[in-house]
């Protein structure tokens, strides 16, 4: 299976404000890709357009499995994201939340709730309210569940905010080797986040 992500002329405006103009690309899986610019330029209203959260003022977004479109109902279905906007659900339990989200969506082969857990290191939390979680036990939590269920297309906003240092380098040595046969776009002005990805996209160069 092949995916791919198609933009033509993708525009994106807020109020009378153009955010950016125009980006043009194409995004194909076993690659990683990185959408960087300063802070406030629009990096993560692309990753919204490019994941269907938002729809873009102007300009087109198809998505494509085996060069077959893919009917845009049916697009979230490819696409694990971890954005600051995509929250967990904070009245469950750690076990609770794991067991909810796999009864709709499919696991990676070979993992269980219980090797995610470990994975996240949140083996002593399992009957833990996650309201009651420090932010970097949900980030890990968030990049634990996203990287696990098996889609082809993973979304990053800001990957490593919220983690420690253990926790930017649990992300660098856990998290990042498993996007390899992924499509994946990394939403980040911090260099270490998305060191390895193939093709950087600076926002800054669609602007007015």
């Amino acid at each position: 299976m092949k995916i791919q992500i198609k933009i033509d002329k993708v525009s994106q405006k807020f109020e009378k404000q153009w955010i950016f103009r125009n980006i043009s690309y194409l995004f194909e899986q076993n690659k990683s890709y990185a959408i960087t610019g300063k802070n406030g330029s629009g990096k993560s209203t692309l990753l919204s357009v490019l994941s269907g959260y938002q729809t873009p003022t102007e300009g087109k977004i198809d998505y494509f499995e085996d060069k077959k479109k893919i009917e845009v109902d049916n697009v979230y279905q490819q696409i694990s994201i971890v954005a600051p906007y995509i929250s967990l659900i904070e009245e469950y339990s750690l076990i609770e939340m794991l067991k909810f989200h796999f009864s709709f969506a499919k696991i990676k082969e070979n993992e269980t709730i219980e090797s995610i857990i470990d994975f996240v290191y949140l083996q002593d939390n399992k009957n833990k309210i996650i309201r009651n979680f420090s932010s970097g036990m949900k980030q890990r939590l968030k990049l634990g569940i996203a990287i696990f269920t098996e889609k082809p297309i993973l979304m990053l906003d800001e990957p490593t905010v919220n983690l420690d240092r253990a926790g930017i380098d649990w992300y660098l040595n856990k998290i990042l080797p498993l996007c390899t046969n992924k499509l994946t776009i990394i939403c980040s002005n911090q260099a270490q986040e998305y060191a390895h990805c193939n093709d950087i996209i600076n926002i800054n160069d669609f602007k007015n």
